[in-house]
């Protein structure tokens, strides 16, 4: 926690960083309208040579597997922006966000605290992860999550969060808050006041044809060192055979997969993989049976 005091610079966005989201749009359409902001509030920036960035609070509302979560660590990555991630399930009381008193057995500082301390940039975006399961009221004399949120989401407040462990204020007024939920209806109407609320639908089989590619092709040349070779996914049959794959699965056994489908490729060569051959190669998952399946159970 130390490093809270150290010097940190402030990420800006370029043209390159511009392009890179807009090549993520491309790849996922069901994501347009939030990247759209992003896009809007990079361009203007850009243009105008501003001093600071930071994207407005925002939820992706969505059913459960529509790769909500997911794309917005695909957006972090695609930005190089530092990125932290608050699964809100977790949090049983507000002084999870706002630190626990050092009169208190076991005390430290809050998760926005040691996020503060980790982040290579003033401006990370921090992801609030199934928005809707967080404890907002005070229950069993336990405070609820509400105020510090209400807090973090105001620019006036933020600039002056106050660290009950630290004992002292910390400037996130310039932190981007983006949440994911699967519905809005245990979100406090205060809290909604604050953010803009964007549906996120399903992805279309064209989409989800590129995000298997990419996971595949991802874990060639990051897990396993190969650069030579690219997969493609297609379908020969029905394309709603698409919606039947786990990504999750998928990205589990991309090793077994990738092992079966190249061994007799030459270097350069790309290779064509079906999902109909993807789905015989993933093993059945027990768990996602009552989940619904493939891009629809939970990423």
């Amino acid at each position: 926690l130390s490093q809270l005091s150290r010097p940190i610079k402030r990420w800006l966005p370029n043209s390159d960083a511009i392009h890179r989201v807009e090549t993520l749009k491309d790849e996922t359409p069901h994501m347009g309208e939030f990247l759209d902001e992003v896009l809007n509030t990079m361009k203007m920036a850009e243009r105008f040579t501003a001093n600071r960035f930071t994207l407005p609070p925002m939820i992706l509302k969505g059913p459960p597997g529509v790769g909500k979560t997911h794309s917005l660590f695909a957006l972090t990555e695609a930005l190089g922006l530092s990125m932290h991630n608050i699964p809100m399930s977790t949090l049983g009381a507000g002084f999870a966000l706002t630190g626990m008193e050092r009169g208190w057995r076991d005390p430290e500082a809050g998760l926005l605290a040691k996020a503060a301390a980790k982040s290579k940039h003033i401006n990370p975006i921090i992801i609030l992860d199934e928005f809707e399961k967080a404890m907002f009221k005070k229950a069993d004399n336990v405070a609820g999550i509400e105020p510090a949120l209400l807090q973090m989401l105001e620019k006036d407040s933020a600039r002056r969060f106050y660290d009950l462990y630290l004992e002292q204020e910390i400037d996130l007024s310039e932190v981007s808050y983006i949440g994911s939920a699967n519905t809005i209806d245990s979100i406090p109407p205060a809290i909604l006041s604050r953010v803009k609320v964007i549906e996120v639908g399903y992805p279309t089989p064209e989409s989800l044809q590129r995000l298997y590619s990419k996971i595949l092709n991802n874990a060639l040349k990051d897990d396993y060192g190969i650069d030579c070779l690219t997969v493609g996914v297609t379908t020969n049959k029905d394309r709603e055979l698409l919606t039947n794959i786990n990504p999750r699965l998928l990205r589990n056994n991309a090793g077994r997969i990738l092992s079966t489908i190249i061994m007799t490729a030459q270097r350069g060569d790309h290779i064509y993989v079906s999902a109909e051959e993807l789905l015989r190669l993933i093993p059945s998952d027990p768990n996602t049976a009552l989940k619904g399946i493939g891009f629809m159970a939970v990423l």
